[in-house]
């Protein structure tokens, strides 16, 4: 029975706290009792070397079960904003890291130079210049360069949040707003331009793409602009908690089924990957601009790529020939691996047991030659998971990623982190370039052009 009840409406870090007090009140009555039992097993033996002995082993004994504890109680108060030390200022607060950080901090921090962030930081217009922490209530206002500094930083780095606050001078709690904030200006902004083609900029530069293309002899597959695949995101496990209780109740509700904490666990959980999380689809421009979608762990790709709208999107692209007008017999195409539908558009990759079926030796050989270099070319979209992936360390700590929190579902805000690191990424491809431009020898445009539709409402959502 616990000595601190839950009371309705706690949060995590209550609920953490409540628990860690429990622990504290057991483990200050751990070390007389076994110190009691430790007098108690060795006073029955007579023999002094025996007893010796004895007592050696059950003091070793005591010593393990009181690390254990400490472990315990250490972890249990990692959640207690009580036992926390509190935000001590060493310091007056950083408003401007780009100004008082070297360049080399600086681009550690956020992979962009200094300048180059503060003009990102400008063609970003359509976020507003000051941004509001709780809008419709008195949150903390701050401007919008300081708000993408701190995104930058904290999905670049990852880390403990206690780092960033140590530096900037800036209490974690408003930190975490500060994030939460500009993320969502951030995908509500530019929301289209990481899920949807931007027809008006690449319209007309399929022609330049397939000549460069064909001129080095690339890919097998003419008229190739796009290449598409999906990875698997791994994040932490749902857990059963108060959100998850709620959520599987709903979720038993509309199944017409019983009560089940195990539903939420399944609904986000691949047993081909053995991980819980989320699917991540790429549609990768030989530009080196990606598009995403992002959908459960379980969806199949060939699902993701019906729902993604991107089916639809490919079906009304066709080269531009020099006079203006579109080829219909020449429709764009984009290279994908066998859990793909093979259609006009979408060129998937041919079975072993598909090429042997080839009557004709030469022509074998000739779809084999082709093949190979299709697979080369569709490896670029594995180049640009690992792109994100590697600007972005706090994809690697599966613990930051949760379904379930103590408000509720997450999931909207946590989809909404890939998009903002697909955008990042984005830019970081317009202003450095990347392995994926440098394979094909396409030019990535700049970040004007990147985000020229978008701040001027020419996106459309399909």
């Amino acid at each position: 029975m616990p000595i601190f009840a839950p009371q309705p409406g706690d949060t995590t870090a209550d609920r953490g706290r409540l628990a860690a007090l429990d622990y504290r009140r057991v483990l200050e009555g751990i070390p007389p009792i076994l110190q009691a039992v430790v007098d108690s097993a060795t006073r029955k033996v007579r023999n002094p070397r025996r007893r010796k002995r004895t007592r050696k082993s059950a003091q070793s004994g005591m010593h393990l079960l009181m690390l254990i504890s400490v472990g315990i109680f250490g972890h249990l108060t990692s959640y207690d904003k009580v036992l926390r030390p509190p935000f001590v200022p060493s310091g007056p607060r950083v408003a401007q890291p780009w100004v008082t950080e070297t360049e080399a901090t600086f681009k550690l921090n956020t992979r962009f130079g200094r300048q180059d962030f503060i003009g990102v930081v400008q063609e970003l217009s359509e976020v507003p210049q000051m941004l509001l922490t709780r809008p419709g209530t008195r949150g903390y206002k701050f401007p919008k360069a300081l708000g993408i500094y701190v995104v930058m930083r904290r999905l670049s780095t990852g880390g403990r949040w206690e780092n960033v606050e140590r530096e900037m001078n800036v209490p974690r709690s408003t930190l975490c707003e500060i994030h939460t904030a500009t993320v969502a200006a951030l995908y509500l902004a530019y929301r289209l331009l990481t899920s949807t083609i931007d027809f008006r900029r690449v319209k007309p530069m399929f022609r330049d793409w397939i000549a460069s293309m064909a001129q080095d002899g690339i890919s097998g597959t003419p008229d190739v602009c796009f290449i598409m695949d999906g990875k698997a995101w791994q994040w932490s496990k749902p857990g059963s908690g108060m959100a998850a209780e709620e959520l599987a109740a709903k979720v038993a509700a509309h199944a017409g089924q019983g009560y089940n904490v195990n539903l939420v666990q399944r609904a986000y959980y691949n047993g081909n990957y053995r991980l819980h999380g989320a699917k991540v689809q790429h549609l990768l421009e030989v530009d080196g601009v990606i598009i995403c979608y992002v959908s459960s762990v379980r969806v199949h790709d060939a699902r993701m790529y019906r729902e993604s709208t991107v089916e639809a999107q490919l079906s009304t692209l066709y080269v531009v020939e020099a006079d203006g007008t579109e080829n219909p017999f020449r429709p764009i195409k984009a290279l994908s691996d066998l859990a793909y539908p093979d259609t006009e558009h979408c060129v998937r990759q041919r079975s072993q047991a598909a090429l042997a079926a080839i009557p004709n030796a030469a022509n074998r050989q000739a779809a084999e030659d082709a093949q190979k270099k299709d697979q080369r070319v569709r490896g670029q979209v594995e180049c640009s998971f690992q792109k994100v992936m590697s600007l972005n360390a706090l994809n690697r700590d599966k613990s930051k990623f949760c379904l379930l929190n103590s408000a509720g579902v997450a999931w909207e805000y946590t989809q909404s982190i890939w998009h903002v690191e697909v955008l990042f990424a984005n830019l970081h491809t317009c202003l450095y370039g990347s392995q994926v431009t440098g394979f094909l020898g396409v030019e990535p445009p700049t970040v004007y052009e990147y985000l020229y539709s978008a701040n001027n409402g020419f996106m459309v959502e399909v």
